[in-house]
């Protein structure tokens, strides 16, 4: 029988590989048409996302450091989609949806690793 600290890890993998397709459809759907130069950024950070997914269903601990840290780093990304609002608001839409993912995911893995196993 799992325990709800394995439950935890479960959704909060499954919430980082939402937050992964996200990022993934929004580049492929947007891919050249936002302002700035974006290449291959999102097909990187959608594949990061899924490795750190893959770590957090494996319950590592050290996921939830890593996970933090881009999420932090995500919200530096919310400055510029107010400029592309009005023009693509799918994209702020998905981004904006992607860092909520990340953000839920995150509290999953931190309450997680408190609960004894």
């Amino acid at each position: 029988m799992e325990t709800t600290s394995d439950n935890r890890y479960r959704l909060a993998a499954y919430l980082i590989f939402s937050a992964a397709a996200l990022i993934l459809i929004n580049y492929f759907l947007h891919q050249g048409k936002s302002i700035g130069d974006h290449n291959t950024f999102g097909l990187e950070t959608a594949l990061l996302m899924a490795i750190i997914g893959y770590f957090a269903m494996l319950e590592k601990e050290w996921s939830k450091f890593v996970l933090s840290f881009i999420t932090t780093i995500s919200f530096f990304s919310l400055v510029n989609l107010s400029r592309e609002f009005e023009l693509f608001p799918l994209y702020v839409v998905l981004n904006v949806s992607s860092i909520v993912a990340q953000i839920l995911a995150g509290i999953f893995l931190f309450i997680a690793a408190k609960q004894p196993a």
